[in-house]
């Protein structure tokens, strides 16, 4: 990491004096027209520098089923197809980085999917005893 990266304008870690600027994926700009603005769109990203801040909160991108806008995880580990794939993803964060600027994702572990493999509990298949 370059130390725009890892320190605001102050000096200090950017995530304690930074300028962030929450994206919703869902709404930012949609790169390929099917209706649904994506991970794509968000690559605009000298428009958000330009506006002199210093990190990008982005709000859930992961799989879910939309219940809740996205706060209902199915799986932590994935970009929803909606927004794209995990190659979008990885392009973005290059071209965050590249701007100086820093990436914070949302990770609401309290509203999981029910959907989610993290709901079912693996106790459910233990052996009971008498």
């Amino acid at each position: 990491m370059t130390m725009s990266q890892t320190t605001g304008r102050s000096g200090r870690p950017w995530w304690e004096s930074g300028v962030v600027y929450q994206v919703y994926p869902r709404s930012f700009q949609d790169s390929d027209g099917d209706g649904v603005d994506d991970l794509e769109g968000i690559r605009r990203l000298d428009y958000i520098k330009a506006l002199g801040v210093d990190a990008i909160w982005l709000s859930p991108i992961f799989p879910s089923p939309m219940a809740d806008f996205g706060y209902d995880v199915a799986d932590y580990c994935g970009v929803d197809p909606l927004f794209g794939d995990l190659a979008a993803f990885d392009r973005l964060l290059g071209d965050v980085h590249a701007r100086g600027l820093s990436i914070a994702r949302v990770r609401s572990t309290g509203r999981r999917s029910r959907r989610s493999q993290a709901s079912v509990s693996p106790r459910r298949e233990w052996p009971t005893t008498t």
